[in-house]
């Protein structure tokens, strides 16, 4: 079980960041940082804060032992669904599902597994309610973006090095933000809503925002409660969310979106996602989410 006590009725902690390998975030929380109310101070030494994933007590919501254990995803991938290959095995670069079908979405992309160190933190988020650790989430996700600060500007100015980001090829884990227009997180039902709190992909959409500056729009809306995917077998997932969404055609059309959610199961609520904002008439969908189950194809949604 997971302490939770430093989040006392729901509070976020304004001290609440991770220390990646780069510092990037541990230094955008040195120069945000607050001035700690006394009556906080004194909930740290009652209920010293502790780690989401593994417990120990710990300053940050994430400790440096547990971003350690992060299991990354990486190359070798479905350059469409992000499927991880085996390493060993050879092949083309679409897996056999992709090769076979045509998909609603540009690409799909994860920062991690759906195991281990995410699997918990994701789970502390979602179901013990620590809004506070959305941000912390959302600095995973801002690491599938390339980082134009660490390109050498070609000359020309600006405008130069913009056409030079742009002319550049990515790795394939890497995302560039130019290429989508507007960030679409997906929808909770009302009823969804009103129990947990808040929509974790709108917190991780905002997050990213944030860190990239492209707009987030309300571009889906749930029509149904939907029965939990959890348990139900690929089959049963996709026809659980069918018909489950409508998209705001004013909102989307002629946009290059980009769909956020927590976490690819099956892929089955983001492949329905997709295919109602390609009805809407969005010029194309590409998908992010911070895990991505073990094996699980986009064919098993379609």
């Amino acid at each position: 079980m997971v302490h939770v006590a430093a989040l006392v009725m729901g509070q976020p902690r304004h001290h609440a960041s991770i220390t990646r390998t780069s510092g990037k975030a541990a230094e955008r929380f040195r120069r945000d940082r607050r001035v700690v109310p006394v009556w906080k101070k004194l909930l740290d030494v009652l209920y010293p804060p502790r780690c989401a994933a593994c417990g120990i007590p710990e300053e940050t919501l994430l400790c440096g032992r547990c971003q350690a254990l992060v299991e990354r995803i990486g190359p070798p991938f479905c350059l469409r669904c992000g499927l991880p290959f085996d390493p060993e095995a050879k092949g083309g670069e679409l897996c056999a599902d992709c090769r076979g079908a045509r998909q609603p979405f540009q690409m799909a992309r994860a920062f991690g597994r759906h195991d281990g160190v995410l699997r918990e933190a994701l789970h502390s988020f979602k179901y013990d309610r620590i809004r506070a650790l959305g941000p912390v989430l959302g600095e995973l996700l801002l690491e599938c973006f390339e980082d134009s600060g660490e390109k050498s500007a070609p000359a020309g100015g600006r405008e130069g090095n913009l056409r030079g980001l742009e002319s550049r090829r990515l790795p394939p884990e890497k995302l560039r933000a130019t290429g989508f227009d507007v960030i679409c997180p997906v929808p909770l039902h009302p009823v969804r809503l009103r129990e947990r709190g808040f929509n974790q992909a709108e917190v991780l959409a905002r997050a990213v925002s944030s860190g990239v500056g492209i707009g987030v729009v309300e571009g889906l809306e749930r029509l149904r409660l939907t029965k939990p995917q959890t348990g139900l077998d690929p089959r049963a997932r996709m026809e659980n969310v069918r018909g489950a969404f409508a998209a705001h055609a004013e909102k989307v059309a002629g946009k290059r979106i980009l769909l956020i959610d927590d976490v690819w199961t099956t892929g089955a609520t983001l492949v329905e996602c997709a295919k109602v904002l390609m009805r809407a008439k969005a010029r194309q969908v590409s998908i992010l989410t911070l895990t991505r189950a073990a094996g699980q194809t986009a064919a098993a949604a379609m």
